[in-house]
């Protein structure tokens, strides 16, 4: 045989192999696609909260940064967590309809709030706030949480719109990550949202490298599956860091709002975070004083103080350790400063952990906020708080 011939059949026969091992490839790769996505968890693409907020379910505003359309029917779906449906009533609130002028022999109870209260990942039925509704003989719940709020942002939305229901007690939802609240810096400018590139990070210019591995994040379940996996194993990505295979830990930066308040030394400017948000508290309760109308501070146990490994995979791709946090820290300072304050507080963190010790779970799987079993708790410990009186704020 001819030595091209030779060498044209050695080609084909190469490109033969070639396109079988390729096809073989794509082949695995396509089947374990569909089973991260049928068996999986993922880790969702974007950061949810950003994506949902800057979403045709609400409007931009030049003082609140976003604030929920009027009248929505709308779905809100996250890949292996919750499809769940939702409704805004005429003011935009994720509630029924409320006269304005509180109806005789009624108790009027407002609730501020982020996305907990507004019911991120359950029904319009399951939120605390409805269910405490039940719960109390003779009262209004109105629900006026809005997803991504800070605390500042809650508080001018209350004098916005709340006091125009002239409400009896005024119920914060307040998050730990109210404290520290880094998200609100990304998304929110002087005059609305920032243009992002839809996970809360403005929009810069990218070389191809991240770009393509952006795309392959939003696309792909399993590449989302993999590196969370990898970023969640505290003992591999150390070894990955020495092997130079990873980039270095990350700092105080990339640590998770809700657990920047658990640190036993805090860095300045968390320091100053939490002095702030101590003013921005008095001063609500102040303005509520004058206006005659009652306070409570209802704290949202984080999932991280809750459950340890949520809280490990929080700090594995961190230069923090586990010694180097006090999850009790943050009920602890805000229980002194309720009882210095003389402010009503609520905060069921010993309940949401010992109902999690016996096997309970009270959060949306890979997620931090509750699941419906975790709002009756939170109602009921809110109900009972103003049922009996507080005896002590940590329960």
């Amino acid at each position: 045989m001819p030595l091209f011939a030779r060498v044209l059949k050695s080609t084909k026969i190469a490109l033969i192999n070639l396109s079988l091992f390729v096809g073989s490839l794509l082949f695995c790769l396509i089947a374990l696609e569909l089973a991260v996505r049928i068996f999986g968890t993922a880790p969702p693409a974007e950061m949810e909260d950003f994506r949902f907020t800057s979403s045709g379910f609400y409007q931009l505003d030049s003082e609140l940064g976003w604030i929920p359309k009027p009248l929505i029917a709308g779905e809100h779906y996250r890949a292996g967590s919750f499809a769940t449906k939702f409704h805004t009533n005429s003011q935009g609130l994720r509630d029924r309809e409320y006269p304005q002028s509180k109806p005789e022999g009624k108790y009027r109870i407002l609730v501020l709030g982020d996305s907990f209260t507004w019911g991120y990942g359950v029904e319009d039925n399951e939120i605390y706030t409805e269910i405490l509704e039940t719960i109390l003989p003779e009262t209004e719940v109105i629900n006026l949480g809005v997803t991504g709020y800070s605390l500042q942002q809650e508080i001018l939305y209350f004098k916005r719109k709340g006091l125009e229901y002239s409400p009896d007690l005024v119920v914060v939802g307040f998050c730990l990550n109210d404290i520290f609240p880094e998200d609100i810096d990304k998304a929110m400018g002087t005059s609305g949202l920032k243009v992002d590139d839809g996970t809360g990070n403005p929009l810069t210019r990218k070389g191809l490298f991240v770009v393509f591995k952006q795309a392959i994040r939003r696309s792909s379940a399993m590449y989302r599956f993999v590196v969370d996996r990898l970023n969640t194993n505290e003992a591999l990505v150390k070894a990955l860091v020495k092997l130079g295979i990873k980039d270095s830990l990350a700092g105080f930066e990339s640590l998770d709002v809700n657990i920047m308040p658990a640190l036993r030394v805090y860095p300045p400017s968390l320091k100053l975070s939490w002095k702030e948000t101590r003013k921005e508290l008095l001063e609500l309760q102040s303005m509520l004083r004058d206006l005659n109308i009652g306070l409570i501070i209802a704290v949202i146990p984080s999932v991280q103080s809750v459950e340890d490994k949520p809280f490990r995979q929080a700090i594995s791709y961190l230069t923090y350790e586990a010694e180097d946090f006090d999850l009790d820290k943050p009920y602890r300072l805000l229980d002194e400063f309720a009882i210095e304050h003389g402010l009503k507080m609520v905060i069921p963190i010993v309940r949401f952990r010992e109902l999690t010790e016996d096997g309970c779970e009270l959060y949306l799987k890979r997620d931090m906020h509750f699941n419906p079993t975790g709002h009756r708790v939170f109602a009921e410990a809110i109900a009972e708080y103003l049922s009996n009186g507080a005896q002590t704020n940590l329960r």
